[in-house]
């Protein structure tokens, strides 16, 4: 593991060992991975948020990743506006009509190409799970595992004023990438979107979770950000 700012072009920085997998949870695709030579040299924690984000009524997060599409993806990318998308909105409700009116164009496309066809009926599954956050942004492939980060309007411009809300797991529909290039043309930006778990929810399976679990669960979700300043 290495948290520089280009690790995939610059090997000169540290890299850390994984000891074990301390947690795992299939159905929010979530992993706690434990560090097996840490030092003072990791960077700085960030908050991450216990209570359910839906009662802040957000409208834009921001993220962190190396997803960026057009070649930079050797380099960490932040995105600091990226539009919510409610899950009982119009524009989820015409993603859907929209892509149930061409199912059997994508289809057709995966069955010559000798993949799964019911990738198309997965389409947007699970889109409105209580766990998930829907968003628009500009990066891609590469952004998974990345926070998503609200900025807390009002507080000091430190590792304060900023908390974990999410984490990057998945784009929606994942179909996309398994059509040919020229299906993907014309494959509507609006209709896509990015999904993440929310932090709350993590919090709350890990509390469910056994004793050692639980009580890593406390101390992970109230350790104080650190200022640089």
């Amino acid at each position: 593991m290495d948290f520089g700012e280009n690790p995939l072009s610059d090997t000169s920085g540290k890299k850390y060992n994984i000891m074990q997998q301390f947690y795992k949870d299939k159905d929010l695709d979530t992993a706690v991975l434990e560090i097996k030579n840490p030092d003072n040299n990791l960077p700085p924690g960030l908050k991450l948020r216990k209570e359910d984000s839906a009662q802040l009524d957000l409208r834009y997060v921001s993220l962190i990743g190396f997803g960026h599409p057009q070649g930079r993806t050797n380099t960490k990318t932040f995105e600091h506006c990226c539009r919510i998308v409610n899950p009982s909105s119009a524009e989820m409700r015409s993603a859907l009509a929209w892509l149930s009116s061409v199912a059997q164009v994508f289809r057709n496309d995966l069955i010559v190409q000798g993949k799964d066809p019911m990738e198309v009926d997965r389409g947007y599954k699970n889109y409105d799970a209580d766990f998930k956050i829907l968003f628009h942004c500009f990066m891609e492939h590469g952004s998974s595992g990345g926070p998503i980060i609200r900025v807390c309007h009002g507080s000091q411009d430190d590792a304060k004023s900023v908390e974990v809300i999410g984490i990057v797991t998945h784009a929606m529909p994942e179909l996309f990438f398994q059509l040919t290039p020229n299906l993907k043309r014309y494959f509507p930006e609006n209709r896509r979107f990015e999904a993440g778990t929310k932090t709350s929810h993590i919090f709350e399976k890990m509390k469910r979770d056994n004793c050692d679990v639980a009580e890593f669960a406390d101390h992970l979700f109230n350790v104080e950000p650190m200022d640089e300043s």
